[in-house]
């Protein structure tokens, strides 16, 4: 990306992007010779100051010459401006004091903070800038002599980041009002516990769920839904497909990939629970867990989609799920699939409760879903 006329000038980045975009915005900027570099996050800064569950590491590679920075940022609640500025310090001193050919960025972090380390990067000469994540893969974001963005893999790369022995794709999936995000954020909460690697992965291409919505949501509910309404998109085949090669990506990184998956199109009758073109998502995913009304109320039209599919043999779990104001609570039996109850998911539950009154349940499941059968194991 050409950037004229901004050579000794202050430049300020905001809008809706991915962290790829804002890393080649960043280095394109600093090697135009912009003076300064500001983001403007379109939500509100953090104000958590604790760094105890947030990391960032520079490991050096290919005989030093070549480095990945890795790092990532606590989920909830938010760090401040100045924790993420402390955070990343070490890394950017060790930027400025090597000469480095080659670097790659990854890991879960906003937008600001892939910025400020590709804005550094460039600044202290490094050559070739890689930016690495579970949804877009691997994206070449400057360098001195363009090529294409995608790049297949180098022989450092491969080495810092090896692929998992089994990796597993779990997906959650059930009607609207269910509380599937709630149980996905839970469930990924304790894959983390476990010290498993790993992702939740969003797939409501029409409507995600961010961080921002669920805090909001809390407050004022009123304007956290018309924020949301205010974002969503109709779906599109484009949109399948490109959530369907994110699920794909994800398999490459991680041991276990979760997957939010979307609960059909409820304005027709009978509902579309996997609208057409829908399933190719849904096939990029090993073992399901279902989460259905009081008395069944959608088991049989679920499994009705999976079976014209091929996919009914990947239901790992069903579980009812139920008074969502009541205490929160996980119960599971063994089976083919698995069942159980689980009640109280409810977005303003705190983490803490939720996770104390699943864990019982989640340690039953979760040697399930690791030895689950990768049905969709990529070469």
């Amino acid at each position: 990306m050409a950037v004229p006329g901004v050579e000794c000038r202050p430049v300020i980045l905001t809008g809706a992007g991915a962290v790829w975009m804002y890393a080649h915005a960043a280095a394109s900027l600093a090697a135009a010779g912009a003076a300064r570099l500001q983001v403007h996050s379109p939500q509100p800064d953090g104000t958590s100051n604790d760094l105890s569950h947030s990391h960032c590491e520079l490991r050096l590679l290919d005989d030093n010459r070549a480095a990945v920075v890795s790092v990532h940022l606590q989920r909830s609640p938010d760090l401040s401006p100045s924790a993420i500025d402390r955070l990343l310090q070490p890394c950017l001193d060790q930027l400025r004091q090597r000469q480095l050919r080659e670097v790659c960025l990854t890991g879960r972090a906003s937008t600001g903070a892939y910025a400020r380390l590709a804005w550094e990067c460039i600044r202290a000469g490094v050559g070739r800038l890689l930016c690495l994540s579970a949804r877009d893969g691997l994206v070449v974001v400057f360098e001195n002599e363009p090529l294409n963005n995608r790049v297949a893999w180098s022989d450092w790369l491969e080495q810092a980041m090896p692929r998992p022995g089994h990796p597993v794709v779990i997906g959650i999936i059930g009607d609207p009002n269910r509380g599937k995000s709630v149980f996905s954020l839970a469930l990924e909460r304790y894959r983390a516990s476990k010290g498993c690697s790993g992702w939740l992965l969003d797939c409501d291409g029409q409507s995600l769920t961010p961080p921002w919505y669920i805090r909001l949501l809390g407050n004022d509910p009123q304007q956290a839904r018309q924020l949301r309404e205010n974002i969503k998109r109709p779906w599109t085949s484009e949109m399948e497909e490109q959530i369907a090669r994110q699920i794909e990506t994800g398999r490459r990184f991680f041991e276990v990939l979760l997957t939010d998956l979307p609960g059909g199109n409820h304005k027709v009758q009978p509902p579309q629970r996997l609208p057409p073109g829908r399933e190719r998502m849904f096939a990029g995913v090993d073992g399901l867990i279902l989460l259905d009304g009081p008395e069944g109320q959608s088991e049989t039209a679920w499994r009705e989609e999976l079976r014209r599919h091929g996919l009914e043999n990947r239901l790992v779990a069903m579980l009812t799920s139920c008074r969502p104001e009541a205490l929160p609570a996980l119960v599971v039996y063994p089976g083919s699939p698995w069942r159980g109850v689980v009640q109280g998911l409810d977005r303003n539950r705190s983490e803490a409760e939720l996770d104390q009154a699943f864990r019982q349940g989640f340690d039953q499941l979760w040697p399930v879903l690791r030895s689950y059968p990768s049905f969709c194991q990529q070469s």
